[in-house]
Formats: C-alpha cells, sequence, structure tokens
C-alpha cells in the first residue's frame, strides 16, 4: 500500500477506531467502578454516577458526529474554514467537559480524554492542510 492510501485509511477510520476503544474503556471503568448510592457530599467524588455511561456514549457518538461532518475525511476537497470551525467548537466543548470531569468518575473523566483527542486530531487534520497546500502528489 502507498503512503497516500494509508493516510486515506487513518483519515477515513481513525476517529472511528478510536470511538471503539474509548468506548470499550467506558465500558470497563463503568462495571469496575459501578455507582455507589451510600455515598454522598464529598464522598461520592471520584466515583461513577448513575447515567455516566449513557452520558459519556451518547455525547461522544454525537460529537464523533459533529467532527466528521465538519471534517469530511471521505471528500477529496478540504474546506479550511470548517475546519477551523470544528476547532473552535471543540476548543469551547473542552473547557465545558473540564468542569463536568471536576469531581466525575472515570467515564467522565474518560470523556475529557475522548474531548481531548478529538482537538489533537483536528488540530493536526488543519495544520497539514495548511502545510501540504502548495505540494503536489507524486500519484
Amino acid at each position: 500500500m502507498t503512503r497516500s492510501t494509508w493516510t486515506r485509511l487513518l483519515r477515513l477510520w481513525g476517529l472511528p477506531c478510536g470511538w471503539c476503544v474509548l468506548a470499550f474503556f467506558m465500558f470497563t471503568d463503568w462495571y469496575s467502578n459501578p455507582p455507589d448510592p451510600t455515598l454522598s457530599g464529598t464522598d461520592a467524588y471520584g466515583t461513577n454516577q448513575p447515567g455516566a455511561l449513557r452520558f459519556g456514549i451518547i455525547a461522544s457518538l454525537i460529537e464523533l458526529g459533529v467532527v466528521l461532518a465538519m471534517l469530511r475525511p471521505w471528500a477529496e476537497a478540504r474546506v479550511w474554514p470548517w475546519e477551523v470551525g470544528a476547532w473552535v467548537l471543540v476548543t469551547s466543548w473542552l473547557a465545558v467537559s473540564m468542569f463536568l470531569s471536576m469531581h466525575g468518575g472515570g467515564v467522565v473523566f474518560l470523556h475529557l480524554v475522548w474531548v481531548g483527542v478529538l482537538k489533537v486530531w483536528i488540530s493536526a487534520h488543519l495544520l497539514s492542510l495548511f502545510f501540504m497546500r502548495g505540494q503536489v502528489s507524486d500519484e
């Protein structure tokens, strides 16, 4: 396989495969640290709360869909305003996720890590767009 084929496969399937890894770790954390209704106040810090797994899975799926719709990895033409918009959107959502995960359990923290991965992915995508703009393909 050529380098461009690997690059295309990574652009198309990198985030969906990353989401599958995230979902696996969320389920693992949820079952290893289930919600404990007997804990209250500061004793509940760091434990998974009821509904955290559902929130993490649904929120991360919506985030994946929005980022993929904005980056359009399947398209040949890349539109930089959409990529900058995705970067701004994920950056602001990362700040919100930091506040949500302050006293949350492992599932909420994994969601924060996922949003951080999205930000790094979009940043790399955007940088590659600007650095590769003037280069001619060798195909």
